[in-house]
């Protein structure tokens, strides 16, 4: 980063872990989980914004459903009427879906339910699973991480609660921009990277079908 951002952060009194340079988001992750010794650890991208009410209802929802992770209801920034996204699928195909993105808000994104895939984009995690599952792969650099973690812990058994009643905002896209050339490019090479993780032996056509289509 460029800007004062880090200085800022430890005004405030956070500590600053400094890295040598820009290795992506699952590496800077990585190594914060690595700094962490709470019994929850939160993920958040640096374009989320939330109120003082935000994390109260992603704590009270894990603790009293069990889980091993909370995600909240995320608003799209330009437009709070639309939802940025909920919690995210995957298709047969290899492809991503971050459920209710570019769709108004409404009843269908504001029940309480379990989820299998916890978008990072703002996360709470309970770090025991971090340390049973593994860290973020960092071959992934950015983009669709979080996916392979989830597919991840959906093979053990490990779910989740999504709490609409926490909600925040994401401006999305706000490093780089929305759809620059190489957000394309490590989102389409990440699927591939899926697939040779977590489809081998599965349908071909489905695979050559999804990625075809994205």
């Amino acid at each position: 980063s460029t800007d004062a951002s880090a200085a800022i952060a430890e005004r405030a009194g956070a500590m600053v872990l400094r890295l040598s340079r820009n290795r992506g988001f699952s590496y800077a992750v990585n190594r914060g989980i690595e700094r962490c010794d709470s019994k929850w650890i939160l993920v958040l991208n640096n374009d989320v914004t939330f109120g003082p009410d935000w994390l109260k209802p992603l704590v009270d929802a894990a603790a009293t459903a069990g889980a091993w992770f909370a995600v909240g209801k995320l608003r799209a920034t330009r437009d709070p009427q639309v939802l940025d996204g909920t919690f995210d699928t995957i298709s047969r195909g290899a492809t991503a879906w971050r459920c209710g993105s570019g769709r108004p808000d409404g009843p269908a994104w504001s029940e309480a339910r379990e989820v299998a895939f916890p978008p990072l984009t703002a996360a709470l995690v309970r770090r025991e699973l971090f340390e049973t599952v593994g860290l973020l792969d960092e071959s992934f650099e950015s983009y669709l991480e979080d996916v392979d973690w989830g597919l991840r812990c959906a093979a053990r058994g490990f779910t989740g609660i999504y709490a609409p009643g926490a909600v925040a905002y994401h401006a999305g896209s706000a490093t780089l921009g929305t759809w620059h050339k190489a957000t394309v490019r490590r989102i389409a090479r990440n699927q591939v990277l899926m697939v040779r993780k977590h489809f081998r032996g599965a349908p071909r056509w489905p695979i050559l079908v999804g990625q075809l289509l994205w």
